[in-house]
């Protein structure tokens, strides 16, 4: 998920009633639905326990939740499956094609590729080893990729829709403050998700400027990333949030700091922030990387699927029970309506709005 991005720290404001430019790009049971081609793929299906897998992470699978997260659901996938993953920790996306070719050549039959980043080499590697079945976690912007290539997109305007009802149900002003890292699509839809929660969700509910946010520019910039969550507190933001990656760690410490409400996502930031995280909004790794296991075990997996992990699926929900705001009640309240909302199809949540920085 995470690309190299530099540059100045930008702060957009939202009004509750702003319409966003719709621009496209790409914890429960593990039934997701799968788009592309009806045959299973026509990479190699090896009989259980002998596949050879990889999978390679953009960051370090013990600092960063994402990747440790996914590091720890790979490694539940791979045991249930009775194999070893071999994984490459901290892989630059401009060395990513010729890792993934050196891997194919090696003779792994399964190749996960644990960031939207990837996607690029992904796709440019996959057609060359056509026996190989290729994996993207996170998402995806195609809707035709080769036929040895499935991914599990997130539904990230859906997370951003639960992180913002969360917000703007606890914040007393409907002020509320989202530090964001640089604008790749998952962040920018999730910032679009966050924005469509302002309109109609709490007590941002028809207020101008809402939502406050600023990109950093930096997934590492733990610096940069504080500055940016106190500046958003000084505009008069009382709940805070972030997309910000290995840099989210700061902003949580500047709601420690000022004693300001948190809402985490992505992963459960419980630990990193007792006595402010209200609630997490956590992609459940597990339940979709078990679902890629049974697919692959039973070499079911779709020549060109793309499945979901959203809320319909159980790849979304809440961390239980809300916590350290006085109206937790509330809170729930909300994002169960949300949920059943999103679930009965009540509450459609646009797919393609970004904001962009």
């Amino acid at each position: 998920m995470r690309k190299n991005f530099r540059g100045t720290t930008k702060t957009v404001l939202v009004g509750g009633l702003l319409a966003m430019a719709a621009v496209g790009c790409g914890g429960g049971s593990s039934a997701t639905t799968a788009s592309g081609g009806g045959a299973a793929s026509g990479a190699a299906s090896p009989a259980a326990g002998t596949h050879k897998i990889a999978a390679v992470f953009s960051g370090s699978v013990t600092a960063s939740g994402w990747d440790r997260d996914g590091k720890a659901a790979l490694d539940a996938m791979a045991s249930t499956m009775g194999v070893k993953a071999s994984t490459i920790e901290s892989l630059a996306y401009d060395k990513a094609s010729q890792t993934l070719d050196r891997l194919a050549n090696q003779g792994y039959d399964i190749i996960i590729a644990h960031s939207s980043g990837f996607e690029p080499s992904v796709l440019e590697v996959a057609p060359k080893h056509p026996k190989t079945q290729f994996i993207l976690f996170s998402d995806i912007s195609t809707t035709t990729p080769p036929p040895n290539v499935a991914a599990w997109k997130i539904n990230w305007n859906e997370l951003g829709y639960l992180v913002g009802t969360a917000m703007c149900t606890i914040s007393p002003t409907g002020n509320v403050g989202h530090v964001s890292s640089a604008p790749i699509p998952a962040f920018t839809r999730l910032a679009g998700g966050l924005a469509q929660a302002t309109e109609s969700e709490g007590n941002c509910k028809g207020k101008k400027d809402a939502l406050k946010i600023t990109f950093t520019g930096s997934f590492t910039d733990a610096a940069l990333a504080k500055s940016a969550a106190l500046s958003i507190l000084g505009k008069g933001a009382d709940v805070l949030s972030d997309g910000a990656d290995a840099a989210g760690k700061a902003v949580v410490a500047s709601a420690i700091e000022k004693k300001i409400p948190y809402v985490g996502g992505l992963f459960d930031v419980a630990p990193d922030g007792p006595g402010v995280v209200a609630t997490s909004i956590p992609i459940n790794f597990n339940s979709a990387y078990a679902e890629m296991g049974k697919l692959l075990s039973d070499g079911t997996i779709k020549q060109g699927g793309i499945y979901d992990v959203d809320v319909k699926s159980g790849g979304l929900d809440y961390t239980k029970p809300v916590k350290i705001v006085p109206n937790a009640a509330d809170v729930t309240k909300a994002l169960d309506s949300a949920i059943s909302r999103i679930k009965d199809g009540s509450l459609s949540i646009d797919p393609k709005r970004e904001i962009k920085g």
